[in-house]
């Protein structure tokens, strides 16, 4: 289904691409939805949604590292994106996804979110789903990103809106919040004021990091997440 001139936009999917996953990665489908899930085992599993320009095949190397490290990790495909092509994007459509993959996924689970992923995770985590949170380069809510970015003529006509700044306080889960301070996509002050929300969350500026080439940051913040048991797994790794 094609998208609107405003959702093409909002969900700038990349054309479609066949691939196929590498052990132990699989794609698993259901009636309307899909994942990339590896799983090796472990008794977390990370349940990670991805950004605007990603789908389950460029996500496929965070899935190796992660699975690499012993722990399991399913992303979620969102409608619109890849072998969900045909669907439509919305912002109802893209959480109705996760809750649905979530569903899927058994015993425990560490939610993480990558950019336009962050406001899905969030709207998990509000639901009372998840041990932990993880979320990189993150925005409070599509109101406020639009007046930051001075897009308020858009305002009126986008349908598809977000707002993890309304969730975050209703979030009991340990929380990390991690953003690049040269991001030029989504605001730095974003992450800041996302985490001040959170009622137990931890921010960690990611000092001159932009928006993207973020997978190594979010691959260990997430199996620090699911392996460490005390509040050690929000703290800064050393340096290799």
């Amino acid at each position: 289904m094609r998208l609107d001139p405003v959702r093409r936009v909002v969900f700038p999917s990349p054309a479609p691409v066949a691939f196929e996953p590498v052990a132990p990665a699989r794609l698993v489908h259901w009636a309307g939805g899909a994942m990339l899930h590896a799983d090796v085992g472990s008794p977390v599993t990370v349940l990670h949604f991805h950004g605007n320009g990603d789908d389950l095949r460029s996500c496929a190397p965070l899935v190796a590292n992660v699975a690499g490290h012993g722990v399991s990790i399913a992303v979620v495909e969102y409608p619109g994106y890849g072998v969900l092509a045909r669907q439509r994007a919305s912002a109802v459509s893209l959480v109705a996804a996760a809750r649905a993959a979530a569903r899927r996924v058994p015993g425990r689970v560490v939610l993480s979110g990558y950019s336009l992923g962050t406001a899905v995770a969030t709207a998990l985590a509000a639901d009372g789903l998840g041990e932990r949170l993880v979320l990189t380069a993150p925005f409070t809510s599509s109101r406020e990103l639009v007046r930051d970015m001075r897009l308020r003529a858009f305002w009126p006509i986008l349908r598809d809106r977000f707002d993890s700044a309304a969730l975050a306080p209703q979030i009991g889960i340990p929380a990390l919040v991690q953003h690049g301070d040269r991001d030029r996509v989504l605001p730095f002050n974003h992450g800041q004021r996302l985490a001040d929300l959170l009622p137990d969350a931890v921010f960690r500026p990611l000092p001159g990091r932009g928006h993207g080439g973020l997978d190594p940051v979010i691959a260990d913040a997430a199996v620090r997440a699911a392996t460490i048991p005390d509040e050690s797994w929000r703290e800064t790794p050393p340096a290799p």
